[in-house]
């Protein structure tokens, strides 16, 4: 879910053995995702260029925004 993305910050990022961990919203339970190795590249390069010690990215609207977005032109 959009929010539950909204709410990842560093320390729910596991770069040593490229696990994500995301905390549950709405009933849904609380998991851990492995991510690709690409995956990981792609998110070392985006912690160190827009990294701070907030949630990693934009809100849940944006994000929400963004995929149905992506999802019109699929």
């Amino acid at each position: 879910m959009p929010y539950e993305l909204s709410k990842v910050s560093l320390k729910d990022i596991d770069l040593e053995r490229a696990l994500l961990s995301i905390i549950g919203f709405k009933g849904h339970a609380s998991r851990t995702f492995k991510l690709k190795s690409q995956t990981m590249a792609l998110l070392k390069w985006y912690i160190k260029q827009y990294s701070n010690d907030r949630a990693l990215f934009s809100g849940s609207e944006a994000i929400g925004k963004a995929w149905r977005r992506a999802r019109a032109f699929s």
